[in-house]
């Protein structure tokens, strides 16, 4: 017995949904219920032509539809071969992002509709899986903070289960576009406005592959400077001078680290 349920979505989303509903209304009538209709069986092997009839479409209707966007669109696998899509991989895929984000398990348990907390297990380990990839992407290279001094993560952080849920439950680990933050939790949760808060903040981390970003803010902080000097703006020159300084200590550290590491 099929069964109703109810899940939260995007703004855009809902906007999309509701052109859908309007077309419906519009070229079919009141009598179609569903944003994706049936059609009479006599059309069943074509894809090109459609004539609607008021009920749920089939999955096996709805499978055709997918394959032949991705026969329209040259959508491929990494071998090169025409993707197979699946109506299944969707949920996988939200389940996935879900983990990743760091959203409860029963959360997800609720938002796919699971049975039961085994079948949402498996977000567990790949969550797991990603955090324990993203901090040792991130540790490969040198990572200074916003003084610019080296700072080491312990080894056995990533050595097993355990390690990794105490580094899960103390410490945010949220990844940002000129390095990451490693707040504390017990801390709460960071109240530093805007990504230059950062720059003067403890917990910041980075490392050489944002040197561009950096770079780029460094310049664009100075051009403040410029700006705020010219005109006596006081409170954002003393604002951004220590942005100005901490990055140029950030800078240096990476790029003496990368010159050494080449010679």
């Amino acid at each position: 017995m099929s069964k109703e349920d109810t899940k939260p979505i995007s703004h855009e989303l809902a906007k999309v949904i509701s052109l859908q509903q309007q077309y419906i209304k519009q070229h079919l009538g009141d009598s179609f219920d569903y944003l994706f209709s049936g059609r009479h069986a006599y059309k069943i092997t074509s894809c090109h032509s459609f004539q609607p009839k008021a009920k749920v479409m089939s999955d096996q209707c709805f499978m055709r539809f997918l394959k032949k966007l991705a026969f329209e669109f040259d959508i491929k696998d990494n071998l090169g071969k025409l993707w197979n899509f699946q109506s299944h991989q969707f949920r996988h895929t939200v389940g996935c992002r879900l983990a990743n984000l760091g959203i409860p398990l029963h959360i997800i348990q609720r938002y796919l509709g699971h049975e039961s907390p085994r079948m949402t297990m498996v977000y567990a380990h790949i969550h797991d899986e990603t955090l324990r990839k993203e901090i040792d992407r991130y540790h490969s290279e040198k990572v200074v903070n916003f003084s610019g001094e080296f700072v080491d993560l312990e080894s056995n952080v990533l050595d097993g289960n355990d390690d990794l849920e105490w580094f899960k439950k103390n410490v945010q680990a949220r990844a940002l576009e000129h390095g990451y933050c490693a707040r504390p939790i017990v801390l709460g949760i960071c109240d530093i406005p805007g990504f230059d808060g950062c720059y003067n903040c403890p917990h910041w981390r980075t490392n050489k592959n944002f040197l561009p970003v950096l770079k780029s803010t460094l310049e664009r902080t100075k051009n403040v400077l410029d700006q705020a000097r010219t005109y006596g703006w006081n409170l954002q020159v003393d604002k951004n001078i220590p942005i100005k300084e901490n990055l140029e200590k950030v800078i240096k550290a990476l790029e003496k680290n990368n010159d050494q590491q080449k010679d």
